[in-house]
């Protein structure tokens, strides 16, 4: 995986990079981020499956940012609106680990 995020920004100059898992809504494997993010220290990594209330915070302790979907929905569906109270509290605990 590091050797193609390499070549992508070699080739083709992104904005940003995304790790993902396996599938739609699996989180992406720390280890594979952590590769990525040390081969592009310049470029914005951002984790763009599967990140939740619980493991934002070690995301973030890894990636520039994230994609976020289903955590922030009610119930967690994917197909349902934005629960304000999910959302803030995610957010929450984005500020508290970037110490804002």
């Amino acid at each position: 995986m590091p050797d193609r995020a390499r070549s992508v920004v070699f080739s083709s100059i992104p904005d940003a990079v995304l790790v993902s898992g396996a599938i739609t809504g699996e989180a992406a494997r720390m280890e594979d981020l952590e590769a990525v993010k040390r081969v592009l220290p310049t470029t914005p990594v951002l984790a763009n499956t599967g990140v939740k209330h619980a493991t934002v915070a070690d995301v973030l302790r890894i990636a520039d940012g994230c994609i976020v979907g289903s955590a922030l929905k009610h119930g967690g569906d994917t197909w349902a609106a934005v629960d304000p109270e999910r959302a803030k509290d995610f957010m929450d605990r984005v500020r508290s680990v970037r110490g804002q």
